[in-house]
């Protein structure tokens, strides 16, 4: 990147951050984006941005991406602690891969043997999954089942057994899931998440959103979040990267 590359980048953040002030602090202060706007390099850098608008969105990125970072750090062992067992692998692990899924997300689906082969190629790694149901009723009922098999001992068993079955995880899917995982949900509501459920639901919808997650699967590693379905060769690259980095 030139140098007015780079300070287009510069000016680019700049003002993103004074937007954010100005949305939640009402009209912004004279600063330090409005002196460089108005001198010849902010000429610059304007002609810059019109020319290359596509500077902007790589500069939106790089923002969120620090965002998301900070927000890791300040809240890593809430992020990596998992509800009773709800993880897998090793529980020392020196990298600890922490998946947002909801179990009627195809993507996630097509994840799921992706986050397996992972687990049986490295010894080092840790698992923990976080119930994030964004697809309807069915999904709540998903994850409030998988909370119940967590706290029976089975969640492992329970997770690849209803990921195994075609078509949508509706309850007649989840319920035929748990019998093959042991889990016992007799008598209980599906529709009808206990408090303690319901709690875990919201914290997770609340981290996600702070950590500026769109959708399902979203992964965090390291100090990384890594968002969609990407290739297996992508997350085996990021472990490794947080791997190195200790």
């Amino acid at each position: 990147m030139n140098r007015i590359a780079s300070a287009a980048l510069v000016i680019a953040l700049a003002a993103l951050a004074l937007a954010g002030y100005a949305v939640l602090r009402g009209p912004r202060p004279v600063g330090a984006a409005d002196t460089i706007a108005a001198s010849p390099t902010g000429e610059a850098v304007r002609a810059y941005l019109l020319a290359h608008p596509e500077v902007i969105p790589e500069a939106m990125d790089v923002l969120r991406g620090r965002q998301a970072t900070q927000m890791i750090e300040a809240n890593r062992t809430v992020i990596e602690t998992p509800y009773e067992s709800a993880w897998a692998g090793n529980a020392d692990g020196d990298v600890t891969l922490v998946e947002f899924f909801d179990f009627n997300c195809p993507y996630c689906r097509r994840s799921h043997e992706t986050v397996k082969s992972l687990l049986q190629d490295d010894p080092d790694l840790k698992i923990v999954w976080r119930q994030l149901p964004v697809l309807g009723p069915d999904s709540e009922r998903a994850a409030y089942a998988a909370i119940l098999a967590a706290e029976q001992g089975k969640y492992t068993a329970f997770h690849d057994a209803l990921f195994a079955r075609e078509g949508r995880a509706d309850e007649a899917a989840i319920r035929a899931a748990a019998t093959e995982a042991g889990v016992d949900l007799a008598g209980v509501d599906l529709g009808a998440p206990s408090p303690q459920a319901a709690r875990l639901f919201q914290r997770n919808r609340q981290l996600s959103e702070a950590l500026g997650i769109s959708g399902t699967p979203a992964y965090i590693v390291g100090d990384t979040l890594v968002q969609g379905a990407v290739p297996e060769k992508n997350l085996r690259a990021v472990i490794a990267a947080a791997r190195r980095d200790g």
